[in-house]
């Protein structure tokens, strides 16, 4: 089987509604798949949502019964899954229509497949890159996350890292992918189009729970990063503090490494967001590489090569 859809539900009928119809009634042009369906004892009712689908072929692994968060119920759902790809689409978060088809047109071999997801904020869409990120590697990961919703992992990369860590009560999606570029080179296809849109409804989006969010990101990549730079990057945009000249000069008056490198790694984020600077900096990696090139070609001229 090539893709497994794991959802996780505790107390959303409405939203597991809404995710199962994207599912099971709008990818009419693709057959192998299968939609798992992970519930925490809910008591709304949720679980009966899926009498609708009961006869459909392809409703997999479904329970209801408790699990210890989050986390534990998506390894749950990985454990029990049979697809080469799984997908973790949550409860109120949904494919869009005919997507599936559009994915799998291709031979897709790589460990993750990652799209331009779809971000309903605010009563409106909008994408949630603004454009292709130009390199993945741990830096990225500072400042940006591959959302759940919008990325594909290969059953071999999943098993490899050990699924989620389940300690961790909001970032451990985030913790997995980092570790992915962190401990490995993991191969990436990346769609320009996006195949699901993401609601911000959930629990990662509720102001109480911002502080728990910035405390799991600090705590994890404080290790590799420094605790300054692991502060300020699990901060939200709207928390993180403008680029300032004091700021700035007090960081170098006090020989800071860690700060000094968070005001130039977010220097050049904001910079890059610019085009012009876009633009200018790939014209000076072109213009590199044909500097490169032409002292080449006479370095083998004067070889005699």
């Amino acid at each position: 089987m090539k893709l497994s859809i794991i959802t996780i539900n505790r107390n959303n009928a409405t939203g597991l509604e809404r995710t199962l119809s994207s599912t099971f009634d709008a990818q009419p042009g693709f057959d192998d798949w299968e939609q798992i369906v992970v519930d925490g004892a809910s008591t709304d009712g949720s679980f009966a949502v899926l009498d609708k689908w009961k006869d459909n072929p392809h409703l997999g692994w479904h329970v209801s019964e408790p699990d210890t968060g989050l986390y534990n119920a998506m390894n749950k759902g990985a454990a029990h899954a049979q697809g080469d790809y799984f997908l973790f689409l949550n409860s109120g978060d949904e494919l869009l229509n005919d997507s599936l088809r559009e994915v799998f047109s291709r031979t897709i071999t790589t460990d993750l497949v990652v799209s331009n997801m779809i971000i309903h904020w605010n009563g409106s869409d909008r994408p949630y890159f603004a454009e292709k990120p130009f390199r993945l590697d741990p830096v990225f990961f500072l400042f940006l996350v591959l959302p759940h919703q919008g990325t594909l992992i290969s059953r071999r990369l999943h098993e490899d890292m050990g699924g989620y860590d389940e300690s961790l009560r909001f970032a451990a999606d985030h913790k997995f992918f980092f570790r992915c570029f962190m401990e490995r080179t993991p191969s990436v296809l990346w769609l320009d189009k996006p195949f699901s849109r993401f609601y911000t409804d959930g629990m990662s989006y509720r102001y109480a729970n911002r502080k728990l969010i910035h405390d799991e990101w600090e705590e994890m990549l404080a290790p590799y990063f420094g605790k300054e730079i692991a502060h300020r990057a699990g901060l939200r945009m709207e928390d993180r503090p403008w680029i300032r000249g004091d700021v700035a000069f007090q960081a170098i008056s006090d020989r800071s490494f860690s700060r000094c490198l968070h005001l130039l790694t977010t220097g050049v984020f904001q910079l890059w967001k610019l085009a012009p600077i876009r633009l200018l900096l790939k014209g000076m990696v072109v213009m590199a590489d044909a500097i490169r090139a032409v002292l080449k070609k006479r370095l083998c001229r004067s070889n005699g090569v």
